[in-house]
């Protein structure tokens, strides 16, 4: 739940949180290694620290523990996009779906989805998953993020707009594209970076969503 509410901008205290979901997780490996879930937190962990070489070795572990398990081969693609492979996290979004259908949480596979295509200049199949997890969860920054960037690609400018006013209800504090990497540092990663900064941000450039 730390390394959850970390990546969903949910933390009261981020510093805290992350020392203390290293600490745990190193615990639960020392005593178990085996254990497929705490890879995967870890993974997650350690993509949301910019370590994302090693949250690849963490999630790929996970998933050799258990190749069903959904939720890591979610976070896989999450950390496929940071080092510059939306194809690659599309095939690990599709993959979560089809192993958990039925999941409660489905925004997240949805969500990586829209972002993968976006990135991917695939723009309509970008706002059609992105609007899919909006309507899963419409508490979480990122997808009112990426579906204003992927509308302002489109040439829909209400739309944009709209998303944009959903991302200030949420989180005000992302009033800039400057802004979102203060926030978010993780989006800070190079190759993620220069493939948000070419689609999501341009398409909010386009839209007059202020740069600093």
């Amino acid at each position: 739940m730390l390394v959850l509410n970390l990546g969903d901008g949910m933390s009261a205290s981020p510093e805290q949180d992350e020392e203390r979901a290293d600490r745990l997780l190193r615990e639960a490996l020392d005593s178990d290694p085996s254990r497929q879930m705490a890879h995967a937190v870890r993974g997650q962990l350690r993509r949301l620290q910019n370590r994302v070489p090693e949250a690849r070795i963490e999630l790929e572990a996970a998933i050799t523990l258990d190749p069903n398990y959904a939720w890591a081969h979610q976070q896989l693609g999450w950390t496929l996009m940071h080092l510059g492979e939306p194809s690659g996290a599309i095939a690990q979004a599709e993959t979560t779906i089809r192993l958990s259908p039925r999941d409660p949480s489905m925004f997240g596979p949805y969500a990586l989805l829209g972002w993968a295509h976006v990135l991917s200049n695939h723009v309509d199949q970008s706002i059609e998953w992105l609007v899919k997890a909006r309507g899963e969860n419409p508490r979480i920054w990122y997808v009112h993020y990426a579906l204003a960037g992927a509308l302002g690609l489109k040439g829909d400018i209400e739309g944009a707009k709209a998303s944009l006013a959903d991302l200030q209800k949420t989180t005000p504090e992302i009033n800039s594209i400057a802004a979102s990497f203060v926030y978010a540092p993780f989006l800070a990663y190079p190759s993620y970076r220069a493939l948000i900064d070419k689609t999501i941000n341009e398409g909010l450039r386009r839209v007059g969503f202020p740069e600093s």
